[in-house]
């Protein structure tokens, strides 16, 4: 939760982790007791934090006479969703409401800010020292003298994006100077606009950012590789800023803003299925001499040789892989390696997983690449990429030979129709190795049987086996398959700790 953690102040965080508690689906009631364990506060400090929320909620909410008695179990059901109080948060939040009035004001000036939020300069300072360190992260500077952002365009606008994406998330429009409706006229005019809702709503607040930083006289430079690889590509030739919507700006900033717009459409990851174009984008970026080209073809061979011995599976048929493998590259090409990911946002301790032998090979995998001035300028000092690189290849672990599984054998299961769910289920986890009916119980990590018998579960696990053994009836429910996604993700962790360390390895796994 680093956007929150960067915005929000200590208070607000709390009262934001406790409303998204209160609020999962997955839980059924609440105490103060609980909730407090959960967050990991004292009773005094989630009783306390209780009340504040019930004072913010009552704000929101269109029937705040439902909260009078002030219990827990009524904020499950108002009609203030999570991303509601996100923003309403945020909206309160001087660091947030500081990126928003650089953005949008016609004259910014940080005496100006002061005055009008009633805080000295030095407070300002204070509350924006977590921003200004994420922001140095990706080479971009926070001048409070001009009160601009300094740094490369390209990098401030996917900056913005996921500050208004995160904060706003189709809940309200962030921009006063644009009306709404008339930029998705606009934008649905437009014959390469996306089909796919969440698409749509993330490239009309995409092209509304770059329109307001257009106005501000903030243009993208440095396109030289996009339109170098791009210029004969027919798909990219349709003009998406016509000369009404910027009368007073010539072509040459208008060509290269359309091409950051095409840029944008193309650079981001999608697990939809692929299409006839997306195919030809492929064929097409893989076929120039970029440094794009050159890493995908580099890694996939690099993959291939890493894939498991008797394993069926094919990196040249996964064209959806091999897709979102040439969008990272392309980033990387016109970007540099080191640029702000949505990831980048999400706490890294949750995904404590992801430090595993597959990823610690794609780091010897980029040291061996050339060391060449158009590499250096690919990969960037601190490698970022290679987190959403491994996240693409996530759902592929059980195929490569340095990646862990969790061996599962199934005994004394009915091979019909009602455990049909359980197999599919087994099957669909990335870092499960379902063991055929042939293979002895000793190499399972978890044997599944559907037999409630005490002597018949001792029987199917002879002696030299160390695994767990679990009964499953067919009359399996959500709670029993998450429970044991639970069990197969905590073998998971240990098997992978185990595999870093060095101990407890096991090479058939």
């Amino acid at each position: 939760m680093l956007y929150e953690q960067t915005f929000l102040d200590r208070a607000d965080f709390q009262k934001y982790q406790m409303f998204s508690a209160i609020k999962d689906s997955n839980v059924q009631t609440y105490t103060i007791n609980t909730l407090s364990r959960h967050l990991d506060l004292s009773y005094q400090q989630g009783y306390n934090i209780l009340q504040e929320l019930f004072r913010d909620l009552t704000e929101l909410t269109a029937h705040p006479e439902n909260l009078k008695r002030k219990q827990i179990n009524l904020l499950m059901e108002i009609d203030v969703t999570v991303d509601d109080y996100h923003l309403y948060l945020l909206k309160h939040a001087i660091a947030f409401q500081f990126v928003d009035y650089i953005v949008q004001a016609n004259h910014p000036s940080t005496e100006q800010f002061c005055r009008a939020h009633f805080i000295s300069r030095s407070t300002l300072v204070r509350k924006t020292v977590a921003l200004r360190a994420l922001l140095e992260r990706f080479q971009i500077k926070l001048s409070f003298s001009d009160l601009c952002f300094i740094g490369e365009e390209s990098r401030i606008r996917l900056f913005l994006f996921d500050f208004y994406w995160l904060g706003y998330h189709g809940v309200d429009w962030p921009f006063k100077v644009l009306d709404e409706k008339q930029i998705v006229k606009e934008y649905m005019a437009l014959p390469n606009a996306k089909t796919n809702p969440v698409d749509i709503l993330e490239e009309i607040l995409f092209w509304a950012i770059c329109r307001v930083r257009i106005s501000g006289n903030h243009f993208v430079t440095g396109n030289e590789p996009f339109d170098r690889i791009f210029k004969d590509y027919p798909p990219f030739q349709h003009s998406v800023y016509t000369q009404e919507m910027f009368p007073a700006f010539n072509k040459q900033f208008m060509k290269a803003e359309n091409d950051f717009f095409y840029f944008q459409q193309h650079r981001t990851i999608t697990f939809l299925r692929d299409t006839p174009a997306d195919k030809d984008f492929i064929h097409y970026v893989l076929s120039q001499k970029t440094v794009a080209a050159d890493f995908v073809k580099r890694l996939l061979a690099f993959l291939g040789d890493h894939i498991r011995h008797h394993t069926v599976f094919d990196l040249q048929h996964e064209q959806g892989l091999i897709l979102n493998l040439t969008r990272i590259a392309l980033n990387n090409e016109m970007l540099g390696g080191d640029f702000m990911h949505l990831v980048d946002f999400f706490n890294p301790r949750a995904l404590n997983y992801t430090k595993t032998n597959l990823y610690q090979g794609l780091e010897e995998f980029i040291a061996t690449l050339p060391d060449t001035p158009a590499y250096r300028h690919f990969l960037g000092k601190q490698h970022l990429f290679l987190r959403t690189l491994y996240y693409l290849l996530t759902p592929y672990l059980r195929y490569f030979a340095e990646t862990p599984t969790v061996r599962i054998r199934l005994a004394y299961l009915d091979h019909n129709l009602l455990n049909r769910r359980l197999v599919n289920f087994l099957s669909d986890l990335p870092m499960v190795h379902l063991l055929p009916e042939r293979a002895v119980f000793k190499t399972a990590d978890l044997v599944i049987t559907s037999v409630d018998n005490e002597q018949a579960i001792k029987a199917a696990a002879p002696a030299g086996f160390h695994g767990h053994i679990i009964s499953w009836t067919a009359e399996d429910s959500d709670d029993a398959i998450f429970r044991l996604y639970l069990l197969i993700r905590r073998l998971y962790l240990k098997k992978t700790d185990a595999s870093l360390s060095g101990q407890n390895a096991d090479p058939a796994s």
